[in-house]
């Protein structure tokens, strides 16, 4: 099933089955779909050019990539002579993310049960396919995140560790002027603290390794 227009009203129909499923919300469990948004404007253009289509003043403008210093940056699509671009609704909730160009569809978009996310970026580069991403980019993202350094040199992971034995770790020595939090497994210090005679935390050594 392929876009259709109602040209009297103005109305350009999206079916479901022209966007491609990317995933679904953990919170809502809707679907989310990506719109090829670049595919849309040559699939416009070859409505535009019909023996129905030709009668009609132009859907869209669209500027193509440009190359700058090397980096090829996204087209430009943009919805002119007030036409209404609307996506099927079926009856359960479901998100289109918009991909390949910069545009302002989401402004001429019929308003139903299907929510919309334009992606627009004044630095949207082209990408070969999906979003460019490839699955070690991702592990190497997470993997970045947790061995980065927060504070005092301890990393998020490192960090998590301590957290978790001071709030489910087993303990010994509690009330006494040396403390120790361990690992939830009980096999590694996490936490030893010392306290003065005025309970004061005077030392702490830290081991979220």
């Amino acid at each position: 099933m392929a876009i259709s227009i109602d040209w009297p009203t103005g109305v350009i129909f999206v079916p479901k089955a022209d966007t491609v499923l990317a995933g679904t919300d953990p919170i809502s469990g809707r679907e989310i779909r990506s719109f090829d948004t670049d595919q849309f404007h040559e699939d416009l253009r070859d409505e535009e050019e019909t023996v129905a289509g030709r009668a009609w003043p132009l859907t869209h403008s669209y500027n193509a990539a440009v190359v700058i210093d090397g980096v090829a940056y996204a087209p430009q699509l943009t919805m002119v002579n007030n036409y209404q671009v609307e996506f099927e609704s079926v009856g359960t909730p479901w998100r289109v993310i918009f991909t390949s160009t910069n545009n302002n569809i989401a402004s001429f978009s019929v308003v139903n049960d299907v929510s919309i996310q334009p992606g627009n970026s004044a630095g949207l580069q082209i990408v070969t396919s999906g979003s460019g991403v490839t699955a070690q980019d991702k592990t190497d993202i997470i993997n970045g995140v947790w061995t980065k350094a927060l504070e005092s040199g301890l990393t998020a992971e490192e960090i998590t560790r301590i957290m978790l034995a001071a709030v489910a770790g087993k303990t010994a020595g509690v009330g006494t002027t040396n403390e120790h939090y361990k690992s939830v497994d009980g096999g590694k210090d996490r936490i030893d603290a010392t306290f003065d005679a005025e309970n004061n935390r005077t030392v702490v050594v830290l081991d979220g390794a």
